[in-house]
């Protein structure tokens, strides 16, 4: 019921009070604690999403316009729709508040790093509002998840190749500063490993999933395997500054994995000779691929937030330099200070101001919405028992948008490999 509903975002409510509690008790600096607050947010919510769209149908079917739905499908993409809802609301009302803070004396900058309980009360109190939305109006904000999870995707790929160059850049620092031989047969032990990891991929697909009138599947393999062998062989020549096999693998492992997922998305034809092999895709299969899609998107998420703080602290690490190497510090107004708080204090507005917040805000709200369109399986569909069908895309909506983000994804690596050639006179490092 109506009750049992409210009690569950009731008691995730309650552990987040708790976990802010203990949080606001040991009082990590401000900037870090806000983001760690806002991935809390996100986390939880997407928990509160797999549970009630996996497990709340009986609930649900008693609750707002989810009366009218016919089967557990249904409350279960209404659910996640509806909560996914109040996350990109919350997270785009920052967004649009925090436009144009540029300094942490700015009238509007507490809206990020303060207020917590009141976001909190705002976040779970819009998922209670949105539980009475109708399912008409959750349809059309289905189909504006599509567009943000679009958008998502892209800065998921970015990420992930920055993720990538990262893990490499600091493996090797240890190889120059350390043992090499150890160094150097863990590079290529793990690349040896992501990369016969693919391998196996490919070859399993292919086995059952592929041969004679599959061959949307042979296609999408024989893509993967050639782009692959591709983007592998332009990393190993010395003119590509920025090529190295640990990058590379990871990135080949992620296209994989893409294929792998369009591969098991596209549509059973009953007369085609592929039906009875997609038929081995039983039910834990899918919900292994939905967990690896939602780790993914939280990994995006986590990665952006420890990323930003990161490029915050090495930034501010610069400026911060420059302002205790002198015996007197400029203050904003022209006024000058030579106490050592005032420093602090301007050392801390430095370093609030590394990172746009209604960026940040932003990229939790597109987050939002790719994780609805990943729990629902980007199926925006409702049967109900007064209005019929509401909402369908194409069958195929799914398969081609994981495949254009495979080749988006070979595309922008190609991109950063041969970027310093074709532009010689500019800084790619």
């Amino acid at each position: 019921m109506i009750s049992g509903c409210c009690a569950a975002l009731s008691t995730c409510a309650t552990c987040v009070s708790c976990c802010s509690t203990i949080s606001s008790c040991c009082q990590p600096k401000k900037a870090s604690h806000s983001r760690i607050q806002y991935f809390m947010m996100f986390i939880i919510s997407a928990f509160l999403c797999w549970i009630l769209h996996d497990y709340g149908y009986n609930g649900l079917k008693h609750v707002g316009d989810m009366k009218n739905c016919v089967n557990a499908d249904c409350t279960g993409t209404g659910i996640v729709l509806r909560i996914c809802f109040a996350m990109v609301l919350l997270f785009s009302f920052l967004c649009v508040l925090l436009c144009g803070v540029r300094e942490s004396s700015h009238p509007r900058s507490f809206l990020q790093n303060d207020i917590f309980p009141v976001k909190w009360l705002l976040l779970f109190g819009i998922m209670t509002a949105s539980l009475f939305l109708s399912n008409e109006s959750t349809i059309e904000f289905g189909y504006v998840c599509s567009a943000g999870a679009g958008i998502f995707l892209f800065i998921g790929i970015v990420l992930l190749l920055e993720f990538a160059h990262s893990w490499n850049d600091s493996w090797v620092e240890k190889l120059d500063n350390g043992d090499e031989k150890f160094w150097g047969r863990v590079i290529i032990g793990t690349a040896a490993f992501l990369y016969a990891v693919s391998i196996t991929a490919w070859a399993l697909l292919f086995v059952y999933f592929g041969g004679d009138g599959c061959d949307e599947t042979t296609a999408f393999l024989s893509v993967t395997v050639v782009m692959s062998v591709l983007v592998t062989a332009l990393t190993i020549p010395e003119k590509i500054q920025n090529g190295a096999i640990l990058p590379c693998s990871v990135v080949v492992l992620y296209c994989t994995w893409l294929c792998t997922s369009a591969i098991l998305s596209i549509p059973i034809d009953n007369q085609s000779a592929c039906a009875a092999r997609h038929s081995k895709v039983d039910a834990t299969t899918e919900k292994f691929m939905e967990a690896i899609s939602l780790t993914f998107t939280i990994f995006c998420i986590g990665y952006a937030t420890i990323r930003l703080a990161t490029s915050s602290s090495s930034l501010a690490a610069s400026k911060t330099q420059a302002l205790i190497g002198g015996d007197v510090t400029q203050g904003e107004g022209g006024s000058t200070s030579e106490t050592k708080t005032d420093k602090d204090e301007k050392v801390e507005m430095v370093e609030d101001i590394q990172y746009n917040y209604s960026f940040f805000q932003l990229t939790f709200a597109l987050g939002s919405m790719y994780l609805a369109m990943v729990l629902i399986d980007w199926n925006i569909h409702l049967q109900t028992k007064d209005a019929g069908e509401l909402g369908q895309m194409s069958d195929w909506g799914n398969v081609w948008i994981k495949m254009a983000s495979q080749w988006a994804t070979y595309l922008l690596y190609i991109w950063t490999l041969i970027a310093p050639l074709v532009f010689p006179d500019r800084d790619f490092s």
